[in-house]
């Protein structure tokens, strides 16, 4: 989780730095999985027991999960 948008305003802030993840990743040798972005949703979404990918399937946070998802699939099956 490293970008949060207001969700008035709409304005982006990278809580690393514009690719900060992504550096950290390369430093450390690491491949990022994805990025999800951080909204308080998803915080509420695990209170209520209901996990983002199913309060809103077709939203950008569910669909980075599943993304993120894909890729350990991958790596694990083949």
């Amino acid at each position: 989780m490293s970008v949060f948008t207001c969700p008035n305003c709409r304005h982006a802030t990278h809580i690393f730095g514009a690719d900060g993840v992504e550096r950290e990743c390369k430093k450390h040798g690491i491949e990022l999985l994805g990025d999800v972005p951080l909204h308080a949703s998803i915080c509420q979404d695990a209170d209520r027991g209901m996990p983002t990918v199913v309060s809103d399937p077709m939203g950008v946070h569910a669909l980075a999960f599943e993304g993120i998802a894909e890729k350990v699939s991958r790596k694990i099956f083949g």
